[in-house]
């Protein structure tokens, strides 16, 4: 009986030793996740950053990766930080559907976006 009872008192601290683990990963998880979601991600690191560099402009690291055969939806796509994300992702080469209250802006965000990537594009190709 004696025996029994240690086997028993020992599976119950293993599981409650389990379940304070589990307690305190999920803590720590939304804890993460809160942190990330209020203060942001943190920047990451740039092999040549350092603290007396000035930070990279957004053209040159908009430039550096390529989103061929992405798709994002954009809400608010027609003005503001909407419209630019917008033109930033085209130009990176993703198809972007852009979600817009008004078609008629939606029309003129789109227009403004290829007319700009037109005349970026014919540009370039006159300098060569």
């Amino acid at each position: 009986i004696l025996q029994k009872i240690s086997t028993t008192t020992t599976m119950m601290m293993t599981e409650v030793l389990f379940a304070m683990i589990s307690i305190i990963l999920s803590i720590e998880l939304l804890l993460r996740t809160h942190r990330e979601e209020v203060d942001g991600r943190p920047p990451i690191p740039t092999p040549s950053s350092s603290l007396l560099s000035s930070p990279a402009s957004s053209s040159s690291v908009m430039t550096t990766t390529t989103l061929e055969g992405k798709v994002v939806l954009i809400t608010g796509a027609n003005a503001g930080i909407g419209l630019e994300t917008a033109r930033q992702l085209f130009h990176r080469g993703a198809t972007v559907l852009m979600g817009c209250r008004s078609k008629v802006r939606a029309s003129e965000a789109m227009k403004d976006i290829e007319g700009v990537a037109s005349s970026s594009s014919s540009s370039t190709s006159s300098t060569t």
